[in-house]
Protein backbone atom coordinates (compact mmCIF):
# COMPACT_ATOMS: atom_id res chain seq x y z
CA UNK A 1 0.00 0.00 0.00
CA UNK A 2 1.21 4.01 -0.72
CA UNK A 3 1.24 6.14 2.25
CA UNK A 4 -1.43 8.55 1.96
CA UNK A 5 -1.43 10.43 5.16
CA UNK A 6 1.75 11.51 7.32
CA UNK A 7 0.44 13.17 10.45
CA UNK A 8 1.99 15.98 12.52
CA UNK A 9 3.31 13.13 15.31
CA UNK A 10 5.30 11.74 12.19
CA UNK A 11 2.45 8.46 11.98
CA UNK A 12 1.94 7.66 8.85
CA UNK A 13 -1.51 5.95 7.34
CA UNK A 14 -1.29 3.86 5.13
CA UNK A 15 -4.46 3.70 2.74
CA UNK A 16 -5.48 3.43 -0.85
CA UNK A 17 -7.78 6.18 -0.68
CA UNK A 18 -7.56 8.94 2.08
CA UNK A 19 -10.83 10.97 2.70
CA UNK A 20 -10.43 14.61 3.62
CA UNK A 21 -12.71 16.88 5.61
CA UNK A 22 -12.60 20.66 7.34
CA UNK A 23 -12.65 18.49 11.09
CA UNK A 24 -15.95 20.84 11.56
CA UNK A 25 -15.19 24.38 10.94
CA UNK A 26 -13.35 25.01 8.01
CA UNK A 27 -11.43 28.07 9.88
CA UNK A 28 -14.01 30.21 10.69
CA UNK A 29 -13.23 33.62 11.66
CA UNK A 30 -17.16 35.55 12.87
CA UNK A 31 -16.79 39.03 13.36
CA UNK A 32 -19.56 40.76 15.97
CA UNK A 33 -19.18 43.45 18.80
CA UNK A 34 -16.03 44.66 17.40
CA UNK A 35 -14.33 42.04 18.70
CA UNK A 36 -13.21 39.11 15.99
CA UNK A 37 -12.27 35.82 16.95
CA UNK A 38 -11.41 32.17 15.58
CA UNK A 39 -14.62 29.82 15.33
CA UNK A 40 -13.98 26.16 15.82
CA UNK A 41 -12.81 23.60 19.08
CA UNK A 42 -10.71 24.91 21.60
CA UNK A 43 -7.17 24.75 20.79
CA UNK A 44 -8.59 23.46 17.29
CA UNK A 45 -7.14 27.12 15.65
CA UNK A 46 -3.58 26.07 14.83
CA UNK A 47 -4.15 22.38 13.46
CA UNK A 48 -7.25 23.98 11.40
CA UNK A 49 -4.68 26.66 9.72
CA UNK A 50 -2.00 24.21 9.77
CA UNK A 51 -4.09 21.44 7.10
CA UNK A 52 -4.76 24.78 4.99
CA UNK A 53 -0.94 25.23 4.56
CA UNK A 54 -0.80 21.59 3.57
CA UNK A 55 -3.16 21.94 1.14
CA UNK A 56 -1.90 24.76 -0.23
CA UNK A 57 1.43 23.18 -0.61
CA UNK A 58 0.02 20.20 -2.07
CA UNK A 59 -1.53 22.53 -4.73
CA UNK A 60 -4.82 23.35 -3.53
CA UNK A 61 -6.15 26.61 -3.97
CA UNK A 62 -7.72 27.24 -0.65
CA UNK A 63 -9.76 30.71 -1.04
CA UNK A 64 -11.89 33.20 1.38
CA UNK A 65 -15.14 33.90 1.45
CA UNK A 66 -17.38 35.88 3.84
CA UNK A 67 -21.09 35.55 4.77
CA UNK A 68 -23.43 37.22 7.41
CA UNK A 69 -26.16 36.30 9.20
CA UNK A 70 -29.05 38.74 10.92
CA UNK A 71 -30.76 39.30 14.28
CA UNK A 72 -32.74 37.20 15.69
CA UNK A 73 -35.53 38.18 17.47
CA UNK A 74 -38.51 36.98 20.20
CA UNK A 75 -41.87 36.81 18.35
CA UNK A 76 -43.67 37.99 21.55
CA UNK A 77 -42.35 41.45 20.63
CA UNK A 78 -43.20 41.93 17.10
CA UNK A 79 -46.23 44.13 16.18
CA UNK A 80 -47.19 42.14 12.88
CA UNK A 81 -50.56 44.60 12.59
CA UNK A 82 -47.79 46.94 11.00
CA UNK A 83 -46.79 44.65 8.43
CA UNK A 84 -47.88 43.03 5.30
CA UNK A 85 -48.45 39.36 5.42
CA UNK A 86 -46.31 36.35 3.15
CA UNK A 87 -48.34 33.40 2.95
CA UNK A 88 -46.75 30.78 1.32
CA UNK A 89 -47.82 28.89 -1.84
CA UNK A 90 -51.58 27.32 -1.70
CA UNK A 91 -50.89 24.13 -2.73
CA UNK A 92 -47.54 23.96 -1.24
CA UNK A 93 -44.83 22.66 -3.35
CA UNK A 94 -41.38 20.49 -2.74
CA UNK A 95 -38.00 20.96 -3.52
CA UNK A 96 -37.68 17.69 -4.50
CA UNK A 97 -40.00 16.56 -7.79
CA UNK A 98 -40.49 12.83 -6.18
CA UNK A 99 -42.82 14.59 -3.66
CA UNK A 100 -46.43 14.75 -5.46
CA UNK A 101 -47.61 17.15 -2.44
CA UNK A 102 -47.45 18.21 0.84
CA UNK A 103 -50.32 18.29 3.46
CA UNK A 104 -48.84 20.59 5.99
CA UNK A 105 -50.12 23.73 7.75
CA UNK A 106 -48.18 26.59 6.82
CA UNK A 107 -46.84 29.44 8.71
CA UNK A 108 -47.71 33.02 7.50
CA UNK A 109 -44.14 35.51 7.21
CA UNK A 110 -44.59 38.86 6.98
CA UNK A 111 -43.41 41.84 5.07
CA UNK A 112 -41.65 45.01 6.35
CA UNK A 113 -38.96 47.64 5.28
CA UNK A 114 -36.12 49.96 6.28
CA UNK A 115 -36.82 54.20 6.41
CA UNK A 116 -34.46 56.80 5.44
CA UNK A 117 -33.99 56.55 9.54
CA UNK A 118 -32.38 53.55 9.12
CA UNK A 119 -30.06 53.93 6.47
CA UNK A 120 -28.84 57.12 8.62
CA UNK A 121 -28.13 55.36 10.97
CA UNK A 122 -26.28 52.74 9.40
CA UNK A 123 -24.29 55.71 7.45
CA UNK A 124 -23.06 57.20 10.80
CA UNK A 125 -21.47 53.54 12.15
CA UNK A 126 -20.05 52.86 9.22
CA UNK A 127 -16.73 53.16 10.76
CA UNK A 128 -17.93 50.23 13.22
CA UNK A 129 -18.62 47.50 10.52
CA UNK A 130 -15.78 44.87 9.78
CA UNK A 131 -17.19 45.45 6.87
CA UNK A 132 -15.52 49.05 6.00
CA UNK A 133 -12.68 48.84 8.30
CA UNK A 134 -10.76 46.48 6.23
CA UNK A 135 -10.91 43.16 9.63
CA UNK A 136 -12.94 41.53 6.60
CA UNK A 137 -11.44 40.88 3.66
CA UNK A 138 -13.15 37.65 2.13
CA UNK A 139 -15.04 38.29 -1.11
CA UNK A 140 -18.93 38.46 -0.75
CA UNK A 141 -21.66 36.07 -2.57
CA UNK A 142 -23.58 37.25 -5.18
CA UNK A 143 -26.44 37.76 -3.06
CA UNK A 144 -27.99 37.96 0.02
CA UNK A 145 -25.90 41.24 1.13
CA UNK A 146 -25.73 43.22 4.44
CA UNK A 147 -27.73 45.55 5.19
CA UNK A 148 -24.57 47.97 4.71
CA UNK A 149 -24.20 46.57 1.34
CA UNK A 150 -27.45 47.49 0.28
CA UNK A 151 -27.62 51.02 1.83
CA UNK A 152 -23.88 52.04 0.70
CA UNK A 153 -24.47 50.40 -2.61
CA UNK A 154 -27.86 51.64 -3.39
CA UNK A 155 -27.98 55.07 -1.99
CA UNK A 156 -30.75 56.33 -4.36
CA UNK A 157 -33.52 53.38 -2.72
CA UNK A 158 -35.51 54.87 0.27
CA UNK A 159 -36.29 51.81 1.84
CA UNK A 160 -35.12 47.93 1.33
CA UNK A 161 -37.39 45.18 1.81
CA UNK A 162 -37.36 43.09 5.07
CA UNK A 163 -38.89 39.50 5.40
CA UNK A 164 -40.28 38.48 9.21
CA UNK A 165 -39.99 34.55 9.16
CA UNK A 166 -40.22 32.18 12.17
CA UNK A 167 -37.08 30.10 12.56
CA UNK A 168 -39.68 27.27 13.31
CA UNK A 169 -43.04 25.69 14.93
CA UNK A 170 -41.72 24.99 18.15
CA UNK A 171 -39.92 28.47 18.77
CA UNK A 172 -40.40 32.12 19.42
CA UNK A 173 -37.14 33.53 17.50
CA UNK A 174 -38.02 35.06 14.09
CA UNK A 175 -35.12 35.65 11.45
CA UNK A 176 -34.88 39.15 10.22
CA UNK A 177 -33.96 38.28 6.59
CA UNK A 178 -32.38 40.87 4.66
CA UNK A 179 -31.14 42.97 7.54
CA UNK A 180 -27.48 40.76 7.86
CA UNK A 181 -25.01 42.91 9.43
CA UNK A 182 -21.74 42.71 11.17
CA UNK A 183 -22.41 46.16 12.98
CA UNK A 184 -22.20 45.97 17.28
CA UNK A 185 -25.12 45.23 19.10
CA UNK A 186 -26.38 48.49 20.36
CA UNK A 187 -26.56 49.49 17.62
CA UNK A 188 -28.69 46.59 15.99
CA UNK A 189 -30.74 47.30 18.67
CA UNK A 190 -31.50 50.92 17.54
CA UNK A 191 -31.50 50.14 13.72
CA UNK A 192 -34.60 47.41 14.57
CA UNK A 193 -36.29 50.42 16.47
CA UNK A 194 -36.40 52.28 13.17
CA UNK A 195 -38.25 49.73 11.41
CA UNK A 196 -41.85 49.26 11.02
CA UNK A 197 -43.18 46.85 13.13
CA UNK A 198 -39.95 46.20 14.81
CA UNK A 199 -39.74 49.44 17.16
CA UNK A 200 -40.24 47.24 20.34
CA UNK A 201 -38.31 44.06 19.20
CA UNK A 202 -36.58 42.11 22.06
CA UNK A 203 -33.30 41.09 20.37
CA UNK A 204 -32.46 37.04 21.28
CA UNK A 205 -29.10 37.33 19.46
CA UNK A 206 -27.31 40.01 17.45
CA UNK A 207 -26.01 39.19 13.77
CA UNK A 208 -22.64 39.30 12.84
CA UNK A 209 -19.92 38.33 9.34
CA UNK A 210 -18.02 35.03 9.22
CA UNK A 211 -15.16 34.44 7.24
CA UNK A 212 -14.56 30.86 6.24
CA UNK A 213 -11.96 29.29 4.47
CA UNK A 214 -12.44 26.59 1.12
CA UNK A 215 -10.96 24.55 -1.46
CA UNK A 216 -13.08 25.70 -4.65
CA UNK A 217 -15.06 21.89 -5.77
CA UNK A 218 -13.87 22.84 -9.57
CA UNK A 219 -10.39 21.01 -8.10
CA UNK A 220 -12.69 17.65 -7.93
CA UNK A 221 -13.55 15.20 -10.04
CA UNK A 222 -17.59 14.18 -10.12
CA UNK A 223 -16.42 10.92 -7.75
CA UNK A 224 -15.28 13.75 -5.66
CA UNK A 225 -11.36 12.39 -5.76
CA UNK A 226 -9.03 15.32 -5.47
CA UNK A 227 -7.63 16.02 -9.30
CA UNK A 228 -3.98 17.10 -7.21
CA UNK A 229 -3.68 13.61 -5.52
CA UNK A 230 -4.65 10.41 -6.46
CA UNK A 231 -7.01 8.58 -3.97
CA UNK A 232 -7.83 11.06 -2.44
CA UNK A 233 -11.50 12.31 -1.32
CA UNK A 234 -12.91 15.30 -0.60
CA UNK A 235 -15.95 15.40 1.68
CA UNK A 236 -18.71 18.22 1.10
CA UNK A 237 -17.62 20.54 4.07
CA UNK A 238 -14.27 21.27 2.82
CA UNK A 239 -16.06 22.95 -0.29
CA UNK A 240 -18.58 24.17 2.21
CA UNK A 241 -20.08 27.42 3.71
CA UNK A 242 -21.68 26.99 6.51
CA UNK A 243 -23.13 28.89 9.78
CA UNK A 244 -22.18 28.64 13.06
CA UNK A 245 -25.05 28.51 14.74
CA UNK A 246 -27.06 26.42 12.50
CA UNK A 247 -23.91 23.70 11.70
CA UNK A 248 -25.55 22.96 8.58
CA UNK A 249 -23.24 22.36 5.43
CA UNK A 250 -23.93 23.12 2.06
CA UNK A 251 -22.08 22.22 -1.11
CA UNK A 252 -20.78 25.56 -2.69
CA UNK A 253 -21.78 25.39 -6.07
CA UNK A 254 -20.63 27.92 -9.44
CA UNK A 255 -24.15 29.72 -9.15
CA UNK A 256 -23.41 30.80 -4.93
CA UNK A 257 -19.63 31.79 -5.83
CA UNK A 258 -18.54 35.22 -7.30
CA UNK A 259 -17.67 34.20 -10.93
CA UNK A 260 -14.23 36.20 -10.52
CA UNK A 261 -13.62 32.71 -8.48
CA UNK A 262 -13.46 30.79 -11.90
CA UNK A 263 -11.55 32.31 -14.00
CA UNK A 264 -9.00 30.33 -15.94
CA UNK A 265 -10.27 27.17 -14.19
CA UNK A 266 -9.59 23.89 -15.40
CA UNK A 267 -12.97 22.43 -17.07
Amino acid sequence: MAACTVLRSGRRIDRGRCRGGDAGDVHERPHAHRRPHHGGRPRGRSRIAWALECLAELGFRVLRLKTGTPPRIHRDTIDFSRMLEQPGDEPPRAFSHFTRSLDVDQILCHLTHTTEETHALIRANLDQSPLYTGKIRGIGPRYCPSIEDKVVRFSEKRAHQIFIEPEGRTTHEYYINGLSTSLPEEIQCAILRTIPGLEEAGMIRPGYAVEYDFVPPDQLKPTLETRAIAGSISRDRSTARRDTRRLQPRVSTRASMPRSLFRGARR
